[in-house]
């Protein structure tokens, strides 16, 4: 999605807009970390054709972005909705 049409999406009223406050884009968020997840595992199955196996490097590190923006969506998650978080885990 280029950032054009990032923008036109974002403008039109939807179910995101209405689940997730403004302030974090949250459906850019998720196609974003599905894009990259999609990498890791073509990633994947590319070093496992490999002949021989190689020391897996890039997946550790495509692995460990991935696992950083998972992290980062949670934390705003957890910021932007702290009632729903504390009713359910009390």
């Amino acid at each position: 999605m280029t950032e054009e049409s990032h923008h036109q999406h974002r403008q039109k009223k939807g179910i995101f807009d209405s689940i997730f406050p403004v302030e974090h884009d949250f459906e850019h968020m998720l196609a974003e970390q599905a894009r990259k997840t999609l990498e890791c595992v073509e990633t994947l199955v590319q070093w496992l054709q490999d002949t021989p196996l190689s020391e897996p490097n890039l997946l550790r590190e495509q692995e460990a972005n991935v696992d950083a923006m998972r992290y980062d969506m949670e934390e705003k998650l957890l910021v932007s909705y702290p009632e729903i978080i504390s009713r359910n885990f009390q």
